[in-house]
């Protein structure tokens, strides 16, 4: 007899196959044969899209990394942009591994209006940067509720003045080397070009066998990648530098093996570092479990005699097969060596057992 089982969802599909053998004698199996009956190509079309600037103007576009076309049904680009002329290509189709441009957006301050709404959110955008550094440095909380602030102030810019804010809040003061870091930055901000923050893109597509597909995308700069901006000259696109991995090396890594049977649980693990005033430190902490699961927790830090920090939820997944075993113990602490990660023990002196 054989048992047939489609354990869970994978791009690739497997089939489980248990073979029960009730007759007297061993079964020999010596060979595998699979028999196709039929097979039907998938012809979805699966539609990713894009924005990028081009000799000052910016193209959105999709590709299609379905096996089946996509016929262009409705195609409208939204943005907040009062100073910009969007062009929509004609409707067409979109093969299958193929590209294809939507619309592109051209920067038009030839008209007196126009030219007077880009004019106007310029001045706001160096009133404001002529006063965000001071009120940073003054402790100003007000300046994150003026208007200005969500409109001429581009996502990565924002993201400096609210975490200095965030940090102003915790008792970090100004004069911090990050907190200074955040100030410095803010003075030095380019005052003659306005940020394009969110682009909206609804458009509908058929497929080949007739069916509807809708779709709504917000377009935007990844944060890591760069920002667009517009400027009288037309759009521009600033990358920005490549993030510098481990510049501050973490000093220990902590190892939590986790008993999944405890359930809700709570574990406490008992370390020593003291950080300067002014100096930061980086550590780890390692999730594992004899058994891989799914781990929603969060992470408290026990400072001084009774300050305590929790972290948001994190949701940490654990993969341990049968059979592969862990090495380190529930508690264990590592240091980092020019050859890797050695347990330290309770003095914090290495050992040569590795990890």
């Amino acid at each position: 007899m054989i048992e047939v089982d489609l354990p869970g969802k994978s791009p690739f599909p497997t089939v489980d196959f248990k073979f029960v053998n009730r007759g007297l004698v061993s079964a020999v199996l010596w060979q595998i044969g699979i028999v196709v009956e039929s097979v039907k190509i998938n012809k979805t079309p699966v539609l990713s899209f894009s924005r990028k600037v081009r000799h000052g103007i910016i193209e959105i576009a999709t590709h299609n990394a379905g096996w089946g076309p996509a016929e262009l049904r409705m195609v409208e680009i939204r943005h907040f942009m009062q100073w910009a002329r969007q062009v929509v290509s004609p409707l067409g189709i979109i093969p299958g591994g193929g590209e294809y441009i939507l619309g592109r957006l051209h920067v038009d301050i030839d008209s007196s209006k126009k030219a007077k709404i880009f004019d106007r959110l310029i001045r706001e955008r160096q009133d404001l940067l002529v006063i965000l550094p001071k009120a940073m440095l003054n402790e100003d909380f007000d300046i994150l509720t003026d208007e200005r602030f969500r409109i001429v102030l581009s996502n990565h810019e924002r993201w400096h003045v609210e975490e200095f804010f965030e940090d102003l809040r915790r008792g970090d003061a100004p004069s911090r080397p990050r907190q200074k870091w955040h100030i410095e930055y803010s003075a030095e901000l380019s005052k003659d070009r306005i940020p394009v923050n969110e682009i909206v893109l609804d458009c509908s597509v058929r497929d080949v066998d007739g069916k509807e597909i809708v779709l709504n995308e917000k377009l935007l700069d990844s944060g890591l990648r760069g920002q667009t901006w517009g400027t009288r000259d037309g759009f521009e696109f600033e990358p920005f530098p490549p993030p510098a991995y481990c510049v501050m090396p973490p000093t220990m890594r902590v190892m939590a093996i986790l008993d999944v049977n405890e359930g809700a649980t709570e574990r406490k693990y008992p370390v020593s570092t003291k950080t300067p005033a002014g100096d930061a430190e980086r550590f780890q902490i390692t999730v594992g479990s004899e058994v891989s699961c799914l781990i929603k927790a969060s992470f408290k830090f026990y400072f001084d005699n009774d300050q305590i920090v929790r972290s948001k939820p994190f949701e940490l997944a654990v993969w341990c097969p049968r059979g592969s075993g862990i090495s380190a113990e529930d508690g264990a602490q590592f240091v980092p060596t020019n050859s890797g990660w050695r347990l330290a023990n309770g003095d914090g002196k290495i050992e040569e057992k590795g990890w």
